[in-house]
C-alpha cells in the first residue's frame, strides 16, 4: 500500500488492519500525497491505498468505472451508501483487542479527522450558538447541494460527539495504548 509518512491516514490504516485484522499489507512510505500513490497504482508500482472515500470516489473514479480498482474493506462504524456490500474493517477482527484498536485506531479518527474546534476556555455562551450554526449548517438545502454537485459527501459529528470521542482517548487501557505505540511508531 502506498503511503505518505507515518501519522498520516495512508500509513497508519494499513498498519493497523494488518495487526488487527490480518489484512496480508505492506506499507511502501514516501510518496509525496495521494495523486503520487494513484500513479504509481496505475503503474504497477504499488497495490492500493488507504484514504478516505470522500476523495476516493472523485480522484480514482476512472479506476473504479474501468474496473482497474475495487475497494476491498471500509473503516466507517456503519457502511456508508456507495459501499453496501464492502465489508467492514471491524468485521474482520477476531478478538476484543483486535475491535478496540479499529475502533480507536480507524473508525474514531476518520471521525474527528476535520474538527472545527475553538480554545479551551471559550465561554459556553459561545460554543454552543456555534456549534447549532454547525448543524445547521450540515442541514441547510442550498449547502447539501452544492455537496452534491462536487461529489462530496458530509456526515459530521455534534460537538458533544466530538467531545465524547475525544475523551475516550483518554480512557483507553494501557495495554491498547502500548500496542497502538508498538503497530504505529516507525522502527
Amino acid at each position: 500500500m502506498g503511503s505518505t509518512a507515518p501519522g498520516s491516514q495512508t500509513y497508519d490504516m494499513p498498519k493497523i488492519l494488518n495487526a488487527a485484522a490480518g489484512l496480508p499489507v505492506q506499507v511502501i512510505s514516501g510518496f509525496k500525497g495521494a495523486a503520487e500513490i494513484r500513479l504509481a497504482v496505475e503503474s504497477g508500482e504499488v497495490d492500493g491505498s488507504c484514504e478516505g472515500w470522500e476523495a476516493m470516489s472523485v480522484s480514482w473514479a476512472k479506476l473504479f468505472n474501468a474496473g482497474d480498482a475495487t475497494v476491498v474493506v471500509q473503516s466507517p462504524a456503519k457502511p456508508l451508501s456507495d459501499l453496501p456490500h464492502v465489508p467492514l474493517a471491524i468485521s474482520l477482527a477476531k478478538t476484543k483487542e483486535a475491535r478496540q484498536i479499529i475502533k480507536y485506531g480507524i473508525q474514531d479518527i476518520s471521525d474527528i479527522l476535520r474538527p472545527y474546534a475553538v480554545p479551551p476556555g471559550t465561554p459556553d455562551g459561545r460554543v454552543e450558538p456555534l456549534r447549532k450554526a454547525f448543524l445547521a449548517t450540515m442541514q441547510d438545502p442550498d449547502f447539501i447541494t452544492e455537496i452534491k454537485r462536487s461529489k462530496l459527501s458530509i456526515d459530521p459529528l455534534s460537538g458533544k460527539e466530538l467531545e465524547m470521542t475525544i475523551a475516550s482517548f483518554f480512557k483507553l487501557e494501557p495495554t491498547i495504548v502500548a500496542k497502538f505505540k508498538e503497530i504505529l511508531l516507525p522502527k
